[in-house]
């Protein structure tokens, strides 16, 4: 024979109550809306790192080019605005590295929308070019392109002719890339 009392604890396990199912709704939702408020900052980390690793290697690879065929390396650069300010979001710039007419590599800004860049190797030009010379395989000038979603923090790839090196720094510090020296 069932008592009351059994029924009740019966019932109970067989489901959540209405307050149970309340919380757990609440907090899916609290969940769900710090996970969606992140989605456009990754996004964004995402495109300026995909376009870090392009420049990066176009570097890399003209220096790897210059010293493997014992060539310089012409880089070019086209319809990128010399100081920030000037950058209009144009799509239209590229950066090429080339051994006469042969193409080593290429960095177009078709393939990277909304992110505008200015560099400050040319002092008066939105085109120009630098040499990765034999037999060191160095850039021919110190210089950096600078690019950005928000011109709140800025990220520039450097190159230096002194040491050869090529390195990644953000303004202010952000996107895990340390902060740039003055």
């Amino acid at each position: 024979m069932c008592s009351i009392k059994n029924i009740k604890s019966n019932r109970h396990q067989n489901g959540l109550s209405l307050i149970e199912l309340i919380f757990m709704v609440a907090i899916l939702g609290i969940l769900l809306t710090a996970v969606s408020l992140n989605i456009p900052q990754v996004i964004e980390k995402q495109r300026l790192n995909k376009l870090v690793t392009e420049i990066e290697g176009l570097f890399e690879s003209s220096i790897a080019t210059s010293l493997a065929r014992n060539q310089d390396v012409v880089i070019e650069f086209s319809s990128i605005p010399h100081t920030s300010g000037d950058e209009t979001g144009n799509k239209d710039w590229t950066i090429k590295a080339m051994i006469d007419d042969e193409l080593i590599a290429i960095v177009e800004g078709a393939l990277h929308p909304n992110i505008y860049i200015n560099q400050n190797y040319q002092s008066s030009s939105n085109d120009g070019f630098l040499s990765v010379s034999t037999p060191n395989a160095i850039a021919s000038r110190n210089g950096r392109f600078t690019f950005y979603i928000d011109e709140s923090n800025k990220i520039s790839v450097i190159t230096n002719n002194m040491t050869g090196r090529i390195y990644t720094c953000s303004e202010n510090g952000g996107y895990s890339y340390g902060q740039c020296s003055s």
